[in-house]
């Protein structure tokens, strides 16, 4: 009878415990060469909506190191770029928009006479003004031959600065790439302590091969990064090298600015669930919806194949979306993308369009919003008073649940069982506006629905809840 009520309990309120995306999947866009030359990896979205996409031989020996573009009508992408020897272009890593002007990060070739090892450090870096590659340029290069840094995972803030992920303490930097600047391509600094500690949590460049860098970098394009309260996101893959273990994930970077980011220093980003502890693939690309300002992040490897959206508070995660994937190893949608290793994802400015690049499919793969309101503000702070569905839900033992307030509030927050008695309190007091994450642990308490009632001055919200032990 205890199994039955459980079972009656799951399914009468599966609706509510569902995954639900605000995104739909609408096609798959293919390429204008053979497969077999092509490995689709980091993609942006320029201020006209065309769509950018770099192929690289790091994680393809077979495949064209080159940069592809689409317009949203546009069914393929088209070569723009191969960089070829003569370019000194050994892999591409990165790529970048401001505007419609386009940067593309490279790993060099070796110096004639030097014997390079996998790791070989130099970087170059490539500008397509206005996206046209018959005027590009190499934008940056290494100041001196004998020293250098492999730069990852760039991307550029409102104000003209670049980003980037670097090899060197495993750590963040930025480059004045502001076209007005006389400054324009110098390096700025990168975020430092010593010469020898790793600023990234977890990183330290497993040898030999140093394989567990930084691949993607991500920001808010609502946020302020004059500001060291504005977060900086990384994704680090973890190492197959002796020592390297399962070190890899998401690292939320403060305390620095675009313009002085020597003060950066990051925290380890978990989720209950444990889906952002990545793994060896590369290169779990990462992005900010700009109308939610939930950080989306690929899962790569075969284990994963799905694209989820979290709401980072501090160095906590909380599942919040899902791009539909009928291929993914947790919550399949048949009316999905047939994701096989997705590899990274871009939004539009007005986040209702979003792009997946597929390592495995050979594709890249298009999704349109269905949300009809935004939820937060641009400074990342609730318009409402919002309770968001615990997570995960059923849970065993313990949920996270998320409460955004607009402003500063007195809250009051109670769990229920299905008689209508309290069976914990998780908050009682005044608490600054923004998100604040609760923790409820059923340990102690049988199996059933339950109900968490919050309170934040005159207004009550509620969600239900299901522990399954």
């Amino acid at each position: 009878m205890r199994w039955l009520l459980l079972l009656s309990i799951t399914l009468i309120n599966g609706v509510v415990f569902s995954q639900t995306s605000s995104f739909t999947y609408s096609g798959s866009m293919s390429f204008s060469i053979a497969d077999s030359s092509i490995a689709p990896y980091l993609c942006v979205i320029d201020s006209s909506g065309d769509v950018w996409v770099v192929s690289t031989s790091a994680v393809s020996a077979s495949a064209i190191n080159g940069l592809f573009e689409a317009s949203p009508t546009d069914t393929s992408f088209h070569l723009v770029a191969q960089f070829a020897d003569s370019d000194s272009v050994r892999d591409v890593t990165g790529l970048a928009v401001h505007g419609n002007d386009v940067f593309v990060s490279a790993r060099m070739a070796a110096y004639t006479g030097y014997k390079a090892p996998y790791y070989y450090p130099y970087s170059e870096m490539f500008y397509l003004p206005d996206g046209n590659p018959a005027k590009m340029v190499i934008f940056k290069q290494p100041d001196y031959k004998d020293y250098g840094t492999w730069y990852n995972g760039v991307t550029v803030s409102n104000d003209g600065y670049i980003y980037y992920g670097q090899s060197y303490l495993v750590t963040i930097g930025t480059i004045d790439g502001r076209k007005t600047s006389p400054n324009f391509g110098f390096t700025v600094g990168y975020a430092y302590i010593d010469g020898s500690t790793p600023i990234e949590p977890g990183g330290g460049l497993t040898n030999p091969n140093a394989l567990d860098q930084i691949r993607t970098i991500a920001l808010n394009p609502d946020s302020n990064y004059s500001s060291p309260a504005a977060v900086v996101y990384t994704s680090r893959n973890s190492s197959t090298d002796p020592g390297g273990g399962a070190s890899g994930g998401i690292a939320a970077w403060t305390g620095g600015t675009e313009s002085n980011p020597l003060g950066y220093r990051a925290v380890r980003v978990t989720d209950i669930s444990g889906f952002l502890k990545l793994g060896t693939n590369t290169p779990y690309g990462i992005a900010v919806d700009p109308k939610t300002g939930y950080l989306f992040v690929c899962g790569t490897d075969s284990t994963r194949k799905w694209v989820k959206g979290f709401k980072v508070s501090g160095n906590y995660a909380v599942q919040t979306d899902e791009l539909p994937s009928s291929t993914s190893m947790d919550v399949t949608d048949p009316n999905g993308a047939p994701f096989v290793a997705p590899a990274d994802v871009a939004f539009n400015r007005e986040g209702t369009v979003a792009y997946v690049t597929d390592e495995g499919a050979k594709k890249v793969f298009r999704f349109e919003s269905t949300a009809t309101n935004v939820v937060e503000k641009p400074n990342g702070v609730a318009r409402t008073f919002v309770l968001q569905q615990n997570y995960p839900n059923p849970f065993n033992p313990t949920t996270k649940i998320v409460v955004e307030l607009p402003s500063r509030s007195n809250i009051k927050a109670d769990v229920f069982n299905i008689l209508g008695q309290r069976v914990a309190t998780l908050a009682n007091g005044v608490v600054a506006p923004g998100s604040h994450i609760l923790t409820f642990d059923g340990s102690r308490l049988s199996s059933g629905l339950y109900i968490c009632r919050v309170t934040a001055g005159s207004q009550t919200r509620e969600i239900k809840m299901v522990l399954v032990k």
